[in-house]
């Protein structure tokens, strides 16, 4: 799997030469040579990339299970900087959920949320999760990056 500095060259925001494929179930980020990058990469930050599974799903086992969080499905984060815990807080609710299923990291929390308070038209997806009524299987996985660039990413699904 590429390191950071070949990621930060693959992902090039204005020509990524790299793309999402599904892969065994998940959605991963493919370079066009064939190399897959490593979703857990301390390095995606830099290319605007931010990927990490959801915190705090035990607390909202009703709204994982109900919520589409199969790969590819988009999601929705909501600030809340009330939080009485991290005024960086960050939900992520599946397709019209009204109960959030989770939370963004701390450490990814800190970098996106000026990003949103700035108005950056930031989306989020999921990249490893399942359908509804199936929770329990795996904690979802996303991918939180300028809409731009994964339309860019996206060319190839």
């Amino acid at each position: 799997m590429p390191n950071g500095a070949e990621l930060e060259y693959l992902l090039d925001t204005a020509a990524p030469r790299a793309r999402l494929e599904e892969v065994k179930g998940q959605l991963l980020i493919v370079t066009d040579d064939g190399q897959r990058v490593n979703p857990g990469s301390p390095h995606l930050y830099k290319a605007g990339i931010f990927s990490f599974r959801l915190r705090g799903t035990s607390y909202y086992e009703t709204a994982v299970k109900y919520g589409d969080f199969s790969p590819g499905t988009k999601l929705r984060l909501v600030r809340e900087p009330d939080n009485e815990y991290d005024s960086n807080a960050i939900a992520i609710y599946a397709p019209r959920a009204r109960n959030k299923a989770g939370y963004v990291n701390k450490l990814n929390a800190k970098r996106i949320a000026p990003l949103l308070d700035r108005g950056d038209k930031l989306v989020c997806i999921s990249c490893r999760g399942t359908g509804p009524g199936r929770a329990g299987e795996v904690v979802p996985r996303v991918l939180v990056l300028q809409d731009q660039l994964l339309a860019q990413l996206w060319k190839e699904l």
